[in-house]
């Protein structure tokens, strides 16, 4: 029976679950973490006659081998002031959206509050560093500063380029042991694969990744030579994605 159990748990935890029609529960479960605290089960989604007993006991048994895999989830510290409390987020979120028209482009995915810190992923079709800071004055009211994504990238929706970002709020001197770091890690690539499929996007494929970086590169290029720079850099940069864009070529890629 426990091999059995833990059998499931780990096959689960390969492949994944079914994945619900509603999709605005809030979990605190991974990697998937959207569908604990609701009706769906996915453990039950795979055996939907199971009697309640061996469904608590396989459940049981997931919800352990998340624990050593992840670590338990974070709950949110006592006495957290109120701007980064769960609510205190979802209006933070709220605001940005309808008081800073400056990002009116991006397109909200979903809030993950299932555990701390909260964060609120979304898409744009304008791209946006990784280390820029985004003008919204509702923001600074409540954190001090202006919003700066957590986390960032590329993908493509209907052909058109498409880029993602997070952010997230946390008082100043938090501190992240390496448990906590892998639970985050895990977070995000959970919320990722989320967002993807919320707003139909998919990632880059390795061509499309390296004609990105190749435009990236070239343009960083020009801006150097234009301010007399250094640019062996670049050229080192440019001669890397144009070899792997060859050999993507030779291989019929």
């Amino acid at each position: 029976m426990v091999a059995l159990i833990a059998g499931v748990g780990i096959g689960w935890i390969a492949h994944g679950p079914t994945q619900p029609d509603d999709r605005t529960t809030a979990t605190g479960h991974l990697p998937n973490n959207e569908y604990s605290n609701s009706t769906f089960s996915p453990i039950a989604s795979t055996a939907p006659d199971a009697c309640p007993s061996q469904l608590a006991l396989l459940r049981a048994a997931y919800d352990n081998l998340e624990r050593e895999a992840y670590g338990p989830p974070r709950p949110f510290p006592e006495n957290l002031p109120s701007a980064y409390t769960p609510a205190g987020f979802r209006e933070a979120i709220a605001a940005l959206q309808r008081e800073c028209p400056d990002l009116a482009d991006l397109e909200l995915g979903h809030i993950d509050c299932d555990e701390f810190p909260c964060s609120a992923w979304f898409v744009s079709k304008v791209g946006r560093g990784g280390n820029s800071e985004l003008p919204c004055p509702a923001w600074e009211r409540r954190y001090g500063t202006p919003p700066q994504p957590w986390g960032n990238g590329s993908l493509m929706r209907d052909g058109e380029p498409l880029a993602y970002l997070y952010l997230s709020a946390q008082p100043d001197g938090t501190e992240y042991t390496d448990e906590h770091k892998l639970r985050l890690k895990t977070r995000n690539k959970a919320n990722k694969e989320r967002l993807l499929d919320e707003t139909g996007a998919r990632e880059l494929t390795p061509r499309e990744r390296h004609e990105r970086d190749l435009a990236f590169w070239l343009d960083r290029l020009a801006a150097a030579e234009d301010a007399g720079e250094n640019t062996d850099m670049f050229h080192t940069a440019i001669a890397y994605h144009e070899d792997a864009l060859a050999k993507l070529d030779g291989a019929g890629e």
